[in-house]
């Protein structure tokens, strides 16, 4: 599961608030309740990106000049038993921090059989011209363009080797700065 690690504290984080002035980076952290085998964990590539709450998506990790290196394809497996690690963490320590406007920002983890060709399909700004296009053309960066560029009725068929999970955290000022909203 994805998770916001506090560069400070290393605490994990995957609900709010994340106050104003904290810095994190991002970290994949294993399910408890997970078999711990080799045999029921395939790698994928991952990809974390974030809708802020002005509606711009913005790539996390893999950074967009390594999108295409293969850091991103997980998970690694420790040791000759190939067990897997508790928590992996993804990008640098300090990724960004929490400053306004405040609000709710939405952090997305997409996972995938098959490489992203541009992963810069998930960042968009919060408002988009009809008929600008990017330069990809395979199944899964297809639906996402399609699904962020505002329009319907494509006729795309989606890939079924690829998943989704989302985290919403509540950003909020510093304890009596007074200030509102959020982004970061």
């Amino acid at each position: 599961h994805l998770a916001l690690k506090n560069a400070a504290t290393g605490e994990l984080r995957i609900t709010g608030p994340a106050r104003e002035g904290e810095r994190y980076g991002l970290a994949l952290v294993r399910d408890k309740n997970a078999p711990d085998w080799p045999g029921s964990f395939d790698q994928r590539y991952v990809y974390a990106f974030a809708i802020d709450s002005a509606g711009k998506g913005t790539l996390l990790y893999p950074s967009a000049a390594n999108g295409g290196t293969g850091e991103n394809h997980l998970p690694v497996f420790v040791g000759q038993d190939r067990t897997l690690p508790d928590e992996v963490p993804l990008g640098p320590r300090e990724l960004f921090s929490v400053t306004p406007p405040f609000g709710v920002d939405t952090f997305l983890l997409l996972t995938s059989a098959t490489a992203l060709p541009d992963p810069t399909v998930l960042e968009w700004d919060p408002v988009r011209t009809r008929g600008e296009a990017r330069g990809t053309n395979d199944p899964l960066s297809r639906l996402l363009k399609a699904a962020s560029g505002g329009r319907r009725g494509q006729g795309l068929t989606a890939p079924v080797d690829w998943s989704i999970e989302r985290m919403g955290i509540q950003s909020v000022p510093a304890a009596g700065s007074g200030k509102s909203r959020q982004s970061w």
